[in-house]
C-alpha cells in the first residue's frame, strides 16, 4: 500500500489529535462537522493547520469534504480504536485512539538473515540486518510485539533502536519508504512471543507481516507484528471510488 506517512510538528500533532476527537464526537452524536473558521477557533489553531489537519484525515478516509456541502464523517471509521492501514508508529495510533501508549525496546544489535526473510528482503542469505523487538501497551496492557529486521552493510550502523521502524531504515539506507506490503495472518504463539506477550503456550495471536519498498524499490525492512486479539478494534478503512459502466 502506498505511504502516507506524515511528519507533523508538536503542534500540529496535538491540533490533528483533537481534531480526530471532535471528529468522533460529532460522528457519534450525528452533528454536522464545523468550518474551518469555526474549528481554528475551538481548537486553538489557525486556519492553514487546520486546512492540513482535515487534508489529512480526508486522506485517511475519516471524514469527506464536498464542496459546498456539509463535511461527511465516516462514522464506521471513528469506530475503529487501531487503524491498520496507517503509516505511522503504533504508539501514535494507540494515541489516537485514547490510550496512554507506552513502547519498550526489549533487544536489538546486528545478526543474519535466514532463508525466508532473505527471500523476503530480496537479499541474500546470511546477509547482515539489523535487528529490534519492541513491545506495545495501551493503558498498561501488552497488546503487539514486534520483530523488525533492516538490512545493512557489513560495517558497524550507528543508529537509534528506540525509533520506529520507518526511520532506522532510513538512518540505514538513505532512503525515504514509498510503499508497503502488508499480509495479515495468524499463530499460536509459542516460546519468546508467548513470554513476550504474557501468555501461555499455544494461545492464538494475530500476525501481520509488512515489507517497505523504497523510492528505487529496494526493500528496506521487515516487520513482524504479533497482536493480541482482544480489548482493542482493529481494521483498515478502503475509499470506494466510483466507476463509470460502459
Amino acid at each position: 500500500m502506498a505511504s502516507r506517512r506524515v511528519d507533523y510538528e508538536p503542534n500540529r500533532r496535538l491540533v490533528l489529535r483533537r481534531l480526530r476527537a471532535l471528529v468522533a464526537d460529532i460522528g457519534a452524536r450525528g452533528g454536522v462537522l464545523p468550518g474551518e473558521a469555526q474549528l481554528a477557533a475551538q481548537l486553538g489553531a489557525s486556519r492553514p493547520t487546520i486546512r492540513d489537519a482535515l487534508s489529512h484525515l480526508e486522506a485517511q478516509g475519516m471524514i469527506l469534504r464536498r464542496k459546498g456541502a456539509d463535511t461527511l464523517v465516516n462514522t464506521a471509521a471513528t469506530d475503529l480504536a487501531a487503524r491498520i492501514d496507517l503509516e505511522v508508529d503504533f504508539a501514535e495510533i494507540l494515541k489516537d485512539a485514547g490510550f496512554a501508549a507506552a513502547v519498550e525496546l526489549l533487544d536489538a544489535g546486528a545478526g543474519h538473515l535466514d532463508e525466508r526473510e532473505a527471500d523476503l528482503l530480496a537479499a541474500e542469505r546470511g546477509a547482515t540486518a539489523i535487528r529490534t523487538v519492541k513491545r506495545w501497551s495501551a493503558d498498561g496492557q501488552v497488546v503487539m510485539v514486534a520483530i523488525d529486521l533492516v538490512p545493512a552493510a557489513d560495517r558497524p550502523v550507528s543508529v537509534d533502536y528506540t525509533q520506529p521502524i520507518f526511520d532506522i531504515a532510513r538512518a540505514i539506507t538513505n532512503e525515504d519508504i514509498a510503499w508497503e506490503v502488508a499480509c495479515p495472518g495468524a499463530v499460536a504463539a509459542t516460546g519468546p512471543i508467548a513470554a513476550w506477550l504474557d501468555l501461555p503456550e499455544g494461545k492464538p495471536v494475530w500476525t501481520l507481516e509488512r515489507v517497505g519498498l523504497g523510492r528505487t524499490g529496494r526493500r528496506s525492512f521487515l516487520a513482524t507484528e504479533y497482536h493480541l486479539p482482544s480489548g482493542i478494534r482493529y481494521g483498515f478503512v478502503r475509499p470506494f471510488h466510483a466507476r463509470t459502466r460502459r
